[in-house]
């Protein structure tokens, strides 16, 4: 009987194995794109609601240190100085805005507090030529025309002479739901397009007076410098101490940005 030696030949893969190969492949990059994207997201909202935990943290540190008085958004006397102990100049946008003036109740570890996730990749606190930067787009605005105080311009210097902005702790209504910092972006002005981080929002009703629904394509300041970023919320820190994510409903209630919106009760409030 004849007998036949095996083949040494391999069998090689036919055409419709390798188009249901690249099938299969294309299915399960398919599905796991969305859940890679919604944890790079939920990953970005833990570190922005931490870092908000950390501002507050500090704001209120600062507060106590001088008697309950809440520091400024833009002061004019104001004064700060970098992570290496150098002064600002007098009058100089890092000296004016509050980022660097707060920056000692956090340590100078602003990575993480003041910068986080796409202003942490692209700014560098201790490069001093970026410092300008780092005062202007912090990943967190401050509420600073209502909390604090605003020297900038009217209405911000009305409303600290007439009461409306809350300057000291003890004044606050209901601190539990006063918005001191929020989720911001604001214009590159080299690139002309919105980009992480403002250093202050301004409130629904505030000049200009935000559009009756939220659009992720309008410009940052129809939107007060607000963003939200994370299923059209943002986070923020309240006067409490407090950090929640709202939504565009929640945000819109004057409540939570005026304290005589919460004195009377009124969530339509008009400063």
């Amino acid at each position: 009987m004849m007998q036949f030696a095996p083949s040494n030949r391999k069998k090689a893969f036919t055409l419709v194995e390798l188009l249901v190969v690249f099938v299969v492949v294309g299915l399960l990059a398919g599905l796991a794109t969305p859940v890679l994207g919604r944890a790079r997201l939920a990953g970005q909202q833990a570190s922005e609601t931490a870092a908000a935990k950390s501002l507050i943290t500090a704001y209120l540190a600062a507060a106590q240190d001088q008697n309950g008085v809440l520091l400024k958004g833009y002061d004019e006397e104001g004064e700060a100085c970098d992570s290496k102990g150098n002064q600002f100049q007098v009058g100089s946008s890092q000296a004016l805005r509050w980022p660097w003036r707060l920056a000692p109740y956090l340590n100078y570890q602003l990575e993480g507090a003041l910068l986080v996730n796409e202003r942490a990749n692209a700014l560098d606190p201790s490069d001093p030529n970026q410092s300008y930067l780092v005062s202007a787009s912090p990943s967190l605005g401050l509420n600073s025309y209502f909390v604090g105080g605003h020297e900038n311009g009217q209405p911000a210097y009305s409303y600290v002479t007439n009461g409306t902005c809350v300057t000291r702790l003890a004044q606050a209504v209901k601190p539990s739901q006063l918005i001191v910092f929020s989720s911001a972006r604001g214009v590159d002005p080299m690139k002309g397009k919105n980009v992480d981080g403002y250093y202050y929002v301004t409130s629904p009703q505030s000049s200009p007076k935000w559009p009756s629904a939220w659009s992720s394509s309008g410009s940052a300041k129809a939107y007060g410098q607000v963003r939200l970023a994370y299923s059209e919320k943002a986070v923020t820190a309240q006067l409490d101490g407090s950090v929640s994510l709202l939504n565009f409903s929640e945000l819109r209630d004057m409540r939570r940005w005026a304290n005589e919106a919460a004195r009377q009760d009124n969530p339509n409030w008009k400063p």
